[in-house]
Parts: C-alpha cells; sequence; structure tokens
C-alpha cells in the first residue's frame, strides 16, 4: 500500500469536489477561509508524514475540535 499515493488521490478527488460547504460565518476566523483549500496530513506510528494539498497552511480548528473530542 503506497499511503503517500492514496492521501494524493483523495486530495485530487477533493479539489475537484463543486460543493464542499460554506465556512461558518458567525466565527470570524472561519469566515475569512477561502472554501476551496483541502489539505490532510497522516502521522504513521513511525513518524513518517504523508502530506496533501493544503496541508501546509495554517488554519483554525474552531467548530472542527468539538466533533474529535469523543473520538
Amino acid at each position: 500500500m503506497n499511503l503517500s499515493a492514496i492521501v494524493a488521490d483523495i486530495a485530487a478527488e477533493m479539489a475537484e469536489a463543486p460543493d464542499r460547504g460554506t465556512p461558518a460565518d458567525y466565527i470570524p476566523a472561519l469566515a475569512q477561509v477561502d472554501p476551496h483549500r483541502f489539505g490532510m496530513a497522516i502521522v504513521e506510528a513511525d513518524g513518517t508524514c504523508h502530506l496533501a494539498g493544503d496541508a501546509d497552511m495554517a488554519f483554525s480548528i474552531q467548530h472542527t475540535f468539538p466533533k474529535w473530542h469523543a473520538v
């Protein structure tokens, strides 16, 4: 399994997705986000990083974090 290729394929597919929603406009930091941005990063147990898309761009995790607290 080539995880880097899988991550790159997912990022390419997301880049072509016509509608990925609208950033929350009631949170100032999110209201200014370009909705066409998409990035992902996967870090393996050995520390190997697989990055794709806009993974190197800083962003606010507001409104995304609450969904992950129960994981």
